[in-house]
């Protein structure tokens, strides 16, 4: 029992220490890892400052390489978009645009919440009458737009109606001339036999027909 006792006392003690190493040791990793990510957000910072001011610089209109001159031009155009849906964004909840700083107010403010300008009550005005018209705009285009299409759908039926219809009629034309030239066949014309000589119908032709 003694023995038994000092072995797992033995054991415990081994096992508590290969935990405490492994804990140690995975604290110790952590930590360099945690370094290692420090040091790469503060590349990632530093390469997004640099482009930044490669970006600037492009904007200014200085030259840049070649291969910054395609990538800054990408990102121009996408933040021209990005202002382009903002703008629609602004315009959907009824916002205007600040005589001043150009910046979005949104509806019913008095004053603009970037520069503190008065903001127009003219300018509400006139962008409801905008959106107004631009609605009816809308709506016109899309029922000028159906009206087209239906148009052209009447078109394509009525073109094709007559195309069939030329195709019966050339049918009958065929039809008629072949039963023409079958009763032409059948029905003999004008005599052709001697006078005096009977037909297949039993007449006599000619000097017999006189007497």
């Amino acid at each position: 029992m003694k023995d038994f006792m000092e072995d797992l006392g033995k054991k415990l003690g081994e096992t508590a220490e290969k935990v405490t190493t492994k804990t140690g040791e995975y604290i110790e990793v952590q930590k360099i890892k945690n370094q290692i990510r420090a040091l790469e957000r503060s590349n990632d910072r530093d390469f997004a400052d640099m482009g930044k001011m490669a970006y600037d610089r492009f904007c200014a209109g200085e030259k840049v390489g070649d291969e910054a001159q395609g990538l800054c031009s990408a990102i121009k155009q996408r933040e021209e978009k990005i202002a382009e849906l903002e703008a629609d964004a602004a315009n959907a909840r009824g916002a205007v645009a600040c005589p001043t700083c150009k910046r979005n107010v949104e509806k019913g403010m008095l004053y603009c919440p970037y520069c503190g300008v008065k903001v127009p009550v003219d300018a509400w005005k006139s962008e409801m009458k905008d959106k107004a018209r631009e609605a009816a705009d809308k709506a016109a285009d899309k029922a000028k737009e159906a009206a087209d299409k239906a148009m052209s759908k009447a078109e394509d039926i009525a073109e094709e109606i007559r195309n069939k219809a030329g195709n019966i009629f050339e049918d009958e034309d065929i039809v008629d001339g072949e039963a023409t030239e079958t009763t032409a066949a059948e029905t003999p014309g004008q005599s052709t036999a001697e006078p005096g000589t009977t037909t297949e119908a039993g007449t006599q032709t000619g000097a017999d027909e006189k007497e």
